[in-house]
């Protein structure tokens, strides 16, 4: 019997292959339209593809190796025709804030693509103000005596660990090449 993993897949499948025909682009509606080709649908299906689409992104980054982020209805309405040409535009195809949902999967296009860098740098952002935060939450904790400075040593060094990249070289090689009056904090 096919689980709730195995229709995400299949979903996922469906996208893929979407990507293969040029769509580089689907919103939920049209991925029900090509995974259920010939049906009617209601407004459901279209829905629960919706709200399975984080599932469906990681699983074409891991398995088929997409650069993929999830847009918003905004990327629909107002820049899909013509890309956003500023970072400020492409960081509101993003579906990030109180009501903006997920409503499709955009493959990422090109070096430069402003869309993918918006997500990145969101995502970046968002990690690092986390991680901030939490340790100076342990170091306060130290201060405070509600930690002892061996576990909140453990925290902080196991964090530094999470946070090395998977290709240290290359991470430092594109830090060197910033000009030198680059702000790099």
């Amino acid at each position: 019997m096919p689980t709730e993993h195995d229709y995400v897949e299949e979903l996922a499948e469906t996208i893929n292959r979407m990507f293969g025909a040029g769509i580089s682009d689907p919103s939920a509606r049209e991925i029900a339209e090509a995974h259920f080709p010939e049906k009617a649908l209601g407004g459901e299906i279209t829905e629960g593809i919706r709200k399975r689409l984080h599932k469906i992104r990681d699983i074409l980054e891991q398995d088929y190796l997409h650069p993929v982020c999830l847009v918003s209805r905004t990327y629909y309405s107002r820049f899909r025709r013509e890309a956003p040409k500023t970072v400020a535009d492409a960081a509101r195809c993003l579906p990030i804030g109180y009501g903006k949902k997920q409503q499709g999967v955009y493959l990422q296009r090109g070096a430069d693509d402003l869309i993918w860098e918006a997500m990145l740098q969101s995502n970046l952002a968002s990690g690092a103000g986390k991680v901030k935060r939490s340790a100076n939450r342990a170091l306060d904790g130290v201060e405070g005596g509600r930690l002892s400075a061996q576990r909140a040593g453990e925290l902080l060094s196991e964090t530094r660990q999470h946070l090395a990249p998977d290709k240290p070289e290359l991470a430092e090689q594109v830090i060197a090449a910033l000009p030198a009056d680059t702000d790099a904090e």
